[in-house]
């Protein structure tokens, strides 16, 4: 059964007129004509939507089905009840599933695995509310889902421009223009919902602790964006809590007045990261199964296992049931370089292979930029003394690692990790632009003179100053 339609196509340009016409009177209200980001808005809006509607129309007529079709005919089937029985519809919506059990046994699901499971049924709570704003259509949904996708993506886009004007377009690249982003990050999917909550946690976070702004709104913007990622990934919010920890605590670092406690606030703070995160993962497993700290290992095998029978898309860095503490951290880089890196270009075997393997490429090749121009102890030096690199770093490393650790599967990888890519880039990017900086300036050395005159040396060059370093 086809979920695309001809109605699709009959009310998609309507959609999609009114979409553009409230983004453009937003743009034009909000930003200046002179503002360099005023004129990423509509094309990063427009990628968004292409996204959306590619991932349908290839999903309906290549792989004739898909995750995505799930979500939505089970979105309609809720949808339905709007009109045939309200209570019921609100029920479906708004209760947690623990409480509608019964009524969830009379509902004639296409699928019950998304219907009684959390995490797979909050993508079809949020889809039937739109659904009765698009008439059971699934391009118009698809549509409208990723233009509210963009709210989030764009506001973490502004926060790195807030801080960083001068690298509007790095910084664009790496939120807006990432073709596995706005692919996998724009349709009905997971992926689509905790990127985007995701991104608005990051921007209610730098509101709240570090400009200290709209305090109200960001809480409220926090407190739900939160909710929404541990009901869908928890393990998103796992890796992105001690990367904010981090952020704050060497943002505020400078103003501790007593040196000893200076000092001791960092193992300090590892400990409470340590015993914090130990104890999410408890309360999390307590309801989540796969979420027990000794099923992680068992289930990452297991799919590991699974993956490697008649795939030719797997990924095998070495996992086995009952591993040591010690060999899960030996494997941690393979993990980390498995997300960011692979797959390599002899390892390519479909056309999204393909796309996440350019886009590895162009990290590896930024990261090969840092390393020839910064230096290893350069980039580090960098990481040290920006704390919004190493939030980017922190979470961008954590959560390759738990995405490389429990997936094998290339396919699957490529969605996993689009939460992790653009803070990497975000992050290198910002190591770069530190790094010219530094080059330009940190050669530069003043030489006085016996004449009471002065001059800089710069490599092998001289420049005289004869009024001296102040004329």
């Amino acid at each position: 059964m086809n979920s695309i339609q001809i109605t699709d196509f009959i009310l998609l340009p309507v959609y999609l007129v009114i979409i553009y016409m409230v983004a453009y009177t937003k743009r034009n209200r909000k930003y200046a004509a002179k503002n360099p980001i005023y004129q990423y808005y509509i094309p990063a809006l427009s990628v968004k939507l292409l996204g959306a509607i590619s991932l349908g129309l290839i999903y309906q007529y290549y792989y004739n089905g898909g995750d995505t079709f799930q979500y939505f005919r089970n979105s309609k089937i809720v949808s339905n009840y709007f009109s045939t029985d309200l209570n019921t519809f609100i029920d479906l919506v708004f209760k947690p599933i623990i409480s509608t059990l019964q009524l969830r046994s009379q509902v004639n699901w296409t699928d019950t695995l998304f219907a009684y499971n959390e995490s797979n049924f909050f993508p079809i709570r949020v889809t039937s509310i739109l659904q009765l704003l698009t008439f059971n259509t699934y391009l118009p949904c698809a549509a409208l889902l990723a233009a509210i996708s963009f709210t989030g993506v764009w506001r973490a886009y502004t926060v790195f421009v807030h801080i960083y004007p001068k690298l509007h377009k790095q910084f664009a690249i790496a939120f807006l223009f990432m073709p596995s982003i706005f692919f996998w990050g724009s349709g009905i999917l997971k992926d689509t919902i905790t990127f985007t909550a995701l991104c608005w946690l990051f921007y209610g976070s730098y509101m709240l602790f570090i400009l200290r702004k709209r305090l109200m709104v960001s809480i409220i913007i926090v407190t739900i964006s939160i909710f929404v990622i541990v009901v869908v990934k928890a393990y998103i919010g796992l890796a992105f809590l001690p990367s904010l920890t981090f952020w704050i605590f060497f943002q505020y670092r400078s103003k501790i007045q007593i040196p000893f406690l200076r000092m001791m606030a960092l193992p300090v703070l590892l400990i409470l990261i340590a015993a914090i995160c130990y104890d999410i993962v408890n309360v999390i497993g307590s309801q989540h199964k796969d979420f027990k700290t000794n099923e992680i290992i068992s289930s990452a095998a297991a799919s590991n296992a699974n993956k490697q029978v008649g795939s030719n898309s797997t990924v095998n860095i070495g996992i086995t049931d009952n591993m040591s503490t010690l060999k899960v951290v030996e494997i941690i880089p393979l993990a980390i370089t498995t997300v960011i890196f692979r797959p390599f270009l002899w390892e390519i075997k479909t056309f999204f292979m393909a796309l996440s393997s350019l886009e590895s490429l162009y990290i590896l090749y930024i990261l090969t930029l840092i390393i020839l121009r910064n230096g290893v102890q350069g980039m580090f030096r960098v990481i040290g003394q920006v704390p919004l690199v190493m939030f980017c770093l922190i979470f961008g490393l954590v959560f390759s690692f738990a995405i490389g650790f429990s997936t094998s599967n290339f396919g699957t990888l490529v969605r996993y990790k689009i939460p992790a890519i653009p803070f990497l880039m975000a992050g290198l990017f910002i190591i770069l632009e530190k790094g010219k900086k530094r080059k330009n300036t940190f050669y530069l050395k003043r030489i006085k003179n016996f004449d009471n005159t002065e001059h800089f040396v710069v490599g092998e060059n001289a420049i005289e100053n004869p009024r001296g370093i102040n004329g």
